[in-house]
């Protein structure tokens, strides 16, 4: 087993008192952004490019170490599958989520930045809705937000997120995609993220500027795992849209065709057999995001 390198964090205190935000870059090594824009927001805040008036935010520019020196996804296991407490931790990731998850007691609310192998736009992550990750993911703005990831997994083995474990803390959290991994744009998306998370729980100076253009909202409804002799019927686009009964791919066993009028969410063309290979969602009301339907 690779011992843990130190997984670095930093934190940053305002004058008043307030909500203790905590952001959390490269969960997976070779999602940059997160890291990248992290990394600008402390400079300006060291500089006084920024002034944390209220509460405070800590920062961990690199959640996995080892992988993102070595860009790649993950080192033993996906990290974000895996975060909860490992008192007898017998992988490198899970060394890497037992030292996390004590960073998610700590906090009130978890920003988690991440990106997508695919070209994408940005998009964000709500599996406990809340007023307030609401009003986050307005002044944020991307153009989709994603309902209840969490639901489409067999069991809570398979999805130990750090919204999953920060829901079971009784912390709020966010998971934002800012874009594809080596897209510019996605670093510039994770740093107005961070500054526009901060200004909505009026830690920073200035209002959040949430824009007016709309929002599309999804809920998934299924999950397929890749099986051996895995294989799309085309090169399927994040969120692209599937009528029923169109052909989306075969593997050794079968065919899998769109059970109903759906949205192809996060395909995986590369992947490892017993892994997500990709996702099923259907439209929804923006009501289902703040009321999720039980």
């Amino acid at each position: 087993m690779v011992m843990i390198m130190e997984i670095t964090k930093h934190t940053f205190k305002g004058t008043k008192t307030g909500p203790h935000l905590l952001v959390f870059g490269a969960i997976h090594g070779n999602e940059t952004c997160g890291t990248l824009a992290i990394q600008k927001v402390m400079e300006n805040l060291q500089q006084n490019q920024l002034t944390l008036n209220a509460g405070q935010v800590t920062f961990v520019p690199c959640c996995n170490p080892l992988s993102y020196a070595n860009n790649v996804r993950f080192t033993d296991e996906d990290l974000n599958r895996i975060i909860k407490k490992h008192p007898q931790a017998k992988s490198y990731e899970s060394q890497a989520a037992d030292c996390l998850t004590r960073y998610i007691d700590d906090c009130d609310i978890l920003l988690d930045l991440h990106s997508m192998g695919s070209p994408c736009e940005p998009c964000i992550f709500i599996d406990h809705p809340h007023p307030t990750l609401t009003a986050i993911a307005k002044a944020i703005n991307p153009p989709d937000i994603l309902l209840e990831w969490e639901k489409v997994y067999p069991d809570s083995e398979h999805c130990q997120s750090t919204e999953t474990y920060a829901h079971s803390q009784g912390k709020m959290g966010l998971t934002v995609e800012c874009g594809q991994h080596t897209d510019p744009q996605a670093i510039h998306f994770a740093y107005n993220a961070i500054i526009q998370t901060m200004r909505t729980l009026e830690m920073l100076q200035g209002a959040p500027q949430p824009s007016n253009a709309p929002q599309n909202f999804y809920r998934f409804t299924h999950l397929f795992f890749r099986q051996k002799g895995a294989e799309f019927a085309q090169k399927w686009r994040n969120l692209q849209f599937v009528e029923k009964g169109t052909l989306i791919g075969h593997d050794d066993q079968q065919q899998y065709t769109a059970p109903s009028d759906c949205f192809i969410t996060m395909p995986v063309h590369q992947g490892k057999v017993g892994k997500e290979w990709f996702y099923l969602t259907e439209k929804v009301t923006e009501t289902d995001a703040a009321f999720p339907q039980s």
